[in-house]
């Protein structure tokens, strides 16, 4: 039995040509063996069957001076053809990196609303100077912080809201205090604002424990440094 030096397929003694892939079978009489003792042809320079299993076993490896480039988003990953190197990421890595990498190269920033840094709460705020207290809706009682400037009073999102009654217009009026005093005006509320038991049509200054009434609360204004009187 001769086998063909192309495909390795077993032929019969004395066949001139290969019955599976027709290449051409030398005569025995002229053949000699490779280093690795298959049987060759004269005219040959290398041996077929070594030079197939050498390819084989190489499994086609794109060789080691050429590079396989694969695109992800915004990354590139070149990736040399030898097994033996390692995969080098170029580029701005997004994705694939891990929580705690992440988590490394993060920083906290913290704004403050100017240059001289961030304020303490006490401080940035202005002073209280007094309490709206009631006890029309919580038989506890509720009271309301007072401070030094404007503060809008209604049923709506408001300085001080009183959601639960029904009465109170969204904004029902307004109450500021400036240079000591206490001043309240009714913003056209559609029940009117009462101060003592009197509906108050324009500005009027108020003084410590008035009674203050909208829609179905009333109020009482509870000073914390009375110092000045409100004129009559």
């Amino acid at each position: 039995m001769i086998q063909c030096p192309k495909c390795r397929t077993t032929n019969p003694d004395g066949a001139r040509f290969c019955k599976a892939c027709r290449a051409p079978i030398p005569n025995i009489s002229e053949k000699i063996r490779c280093p690795n003792g298959h049987i060759m042809d004269p005219t040959w320079k290398d041996c077929p069957i070594c030079r197939a299993d050498t390819g084989s076993r190489r499994g086609l490896t794109t060789p080691s001076h050429e590079k396989t480039f694969m695109q992800s988003g915004n990354v590139s990953l070149k990736v040399s053809g030898d097994p033996r190197r390692k995969t080098k990421v170029e580029g701005p890595v997004s994705e694939g990196i891990s929580a705690d990498a992440k988590k490394a190269r993060r920083k906290t920033v913290v704004i403050s609303p100017d240059q001289n840094g961030p304020k303490n709460d006490a401080i940035a705020k202005p002073r209280m100077v007094g309490f709206l207290v009631t006890y029309s809706h919580e038989p506890s009682g509720t009271y309301y912080e007072i401070r030094e400037g404007r503060h809008m009073i209604g049923a709506g999102n408001v300085d001080i809201s009183v959601k639960g009654d029904k009465n109170m217009s969204s904004e029902q009026a307004i109450l500021l205090f400036r240079r000591g005093l206490f001043w309240m005006r009714d913003n056209l509320s559609t029940n009117g604002t009462f101060v003592n038991g009197e509906e108050i049509t324009k500005d009027v200054t108020l003084n410590n424990y008035d009674k203050i009434t909208m829609g179905d609360t009333e109020f009482t204004l509870i000073m914390i440094e009375p110092s000045k009187k409100a004129p009559q």
